[in-house]
């Protein structure tokens, strides 16, 4: 099993993707783009689906990740409800994890 996939071997491949209004999706249509790949999409869907039978690999456009910077930005003035600050509080240990490697 590969440890990552390029999107230029996806072009024949059945995808189930996230909807288009995803940033993690705009990155892939970008790359998707820039490879001059046609994704054959299923159905776009925000659904989240169990793992079991599922293969999932980090996407690659010539040996680079696809991605971006992301962050939060919030006025302190204001009030955080609570779920921005359980967003802020994931985001925080995701970028943790990434940063020490683990």
């Amino acid at each position: 099993m590969r440890k990552t996939v390029d999107v230029r071997d996806l072009a024949e491949q059945r995808l189930l993707l996230l909807r288009d209004d995803f940033i993690s999706r705009r990155w892939f249509n970008a790359a998707c783009e820039v490879a001059h790949v046609r994704p054959r999409v299923l159905v776009p869907t925000n659904v989240r689906v169990a793992r079991t039978g599922v293969r999932v690999a980090p996407m690659v456009f010539k040996g680079r990740a696809l991605g971006g910077w992301m962050g939060i930005s919030w006025d302190p003035r204001r009030f955080l409800p609570p779920y921005a600050e359980k967003l802020r509080r994931r985001v925080d240990r995701i970028y943790r994890a990434i940063v020490s490697g683990k």
